[in-house]
């Protein structure tokens, strides 16, 4: 419990919007389309216990690759965030401002990171 605490404590500063109302502001309307530009149709390396998982952003709001995220959608909140919703609880993952890797506290309270592994070439 401590260290998830703590974890959060040190996350503090990389959120960017944390008043609700400031969302709505052009330039972080703005971040938060560039990052789902971003995401979609990217390859990620999950790490979670020790263990690394494959999944990929949809372009339908979906998650793809890893089997038991087949129920989970995703959603942009922010310039730097997005919120992975489940049946029944989400999970948000805050991205550096490449976007090219994340940190997060899992469904079950454990701290976990990404990284891109492929970033779809729109151009």
């Amino acid at each position: 419990m401590v260290k998830t605490i703590i974890f959060l404590f040190l996350l503090m500063p990389l959120v960017s919007v944390s008043d609700p109302l400031d969302r709505f502001m052009p330039e972080n309307v703005a971040g938060a389309a560039r990052l789902k530009d971003q995401l979609v149709g990217s390859i990620w390396s999950y790490k979670w216990r020790g263990r690394e998982y494959e999944f990929s952003f949809e372009s339908d709001g979906s998650i793809s690759k890893l089997k038991s995220w087949s129920m989970v959608s995703w959603v942009v909140t922010a310039p730097n965030e997005v919120v992975l919703e489940g049946v029944s609880d989400r999970m948000v993952l805050l991205f550096n401002d490449h976007a090219t890797k994340f940190q997060t506290i899992d469904w079950d309270g454990e701290e976990s990171s990404g990284i891109i592994l492929k970033r779809e070439n729109k151009y």
